[in-house]
């Protein structure tokens, strides 16, 4: 037991959990409500119906406070760092899946988000990867993190102003095609959360006819940023106390509110709402509790179940 206790907390302070090719994001971003379904199926932004297909340009505006480090269970990105690989969280995609012309752009902003109306893409985004038909080398798993290593890692300093919404607007484009039929369309979904609580954070645009749409689904995206030294020093740190640590039966919690408890890979387990939780049925193992107070206050812990 003593050293299933040790493997567990090695991993959680700093490990990398590796799946086959694949490894798990440094910073994960998390639902702002715990009360969202996570995750949600739903085809990213590398899916189109049309015959012929059109090209449908989508972005994302993703907020530095959503991100959790999954070393030190701090909440926010850097306020300055180097992005070296962008993490998409999959449904299973076999080896040898295409996507035509895979496109990644990187901005830091101060946007909070796109509004009603808007038909025109950001531009100036930098373009952090390209390919022109892009082979996926490993299958994927339910599940699984499928890791793009930039091909041109993106320094984002976010504005240190009070108003400044932090936040990072990613671009991305490509068709999966079958590869039989390079005319037609193909699946290629991701996991996905609801966000309505900020405003409509995705926006698609067509660029041939000029269609526009919009919405609140978000993929979940992870990062390997390289901080600046000082980046460091001003991530936030919202701790949430549990106890007895390690648990058997029940954890206490020293805040009051809605709380999710899911496992270091992103799967929720259990929901609830008040200062204590039922942990007896949950197998061995370490396990991230995110709390959210009546003042909106987002409080994040970790325990151990024996």
């Amino acid at each position: 037991m003593k050293k299933l206790i040790l493997f567990l907390l090695s991993i959680a302070c700093g490990g990398i959990i590796q799946s086959k090719a694949q490894s798990t994001p440094l910073y994960v971003c998390q639902p702002p409500d715990p009360m969202d379904i996570l995750p949600t199926n739903c085809s990213g932004a590398f899916y189109t119906q049309s015959n012929p297909p059109l090209r449908v340009v989508r972005q994302y505006c993703y907020y530095k406070i959503n991100f959790l480090n999954m070393s030190n269970f701090t909440l926010g990105l850097p306020n300055s760092g180097t992005i070296t690989d962008l993490y998409l969280k999959m449904k299973p995609q076999m080896k040898g899946s295409l996507i035509k012309d895979l496109t990644i752009k990187i901005n830091d902003t101060t946007l909070c988000g796109f509004t009603m109306g808007q038909s025109l893409i950001r531009s100036g985004l930098t373009t952090v990867f390209y390919d022109s038909l892009y082979t996926l080398t490993d299958s994927l798993a339910d599940g699984d993190w499928w890791r793009i290593p930039l091909q041109t890692p993106f320094h984002y300093t976010f504005s240190t102003h009070p108003d400044s919404c932090k936040s990072l607007l990613i671009e991305l484009y490509g068709l999966a095609v079958k590869p039989d039929d390079f005319d037609k369309g193909s699946f290629f979904d991701m996991y996905c959360y609801s966000n309505y609580i900020n405003p409509m954070c995705i926006l698609e645009v067509d660029t041939v006819k000029q269609f526009y749409s919009g919405n609140y689904f978000l993929p979940l995206i992870g990062f390997n940023p390289l901080p600046d030294p000082v980046g460091v020093k001003e991530v936030s740190n919202m701790r949430l106390t549990l106890y007895p640590n390690p648990a058997s039966q029940l954890i206490n919690l020293n805040h009051r509110g809605i709380y999710t408890i899911s496992t270091l890979q992103g799967a929720i387990v259990q929901q609830g709402e008040g200062d204590e939780a039922i942990v007896g049925a949950l197998p061995q193992g370490l396990y991230l509790v995110q709390l959210t107070t009546k003042n909106g206050e987002r409080l994040v812990g970790r325990f151990l179940k024996e």
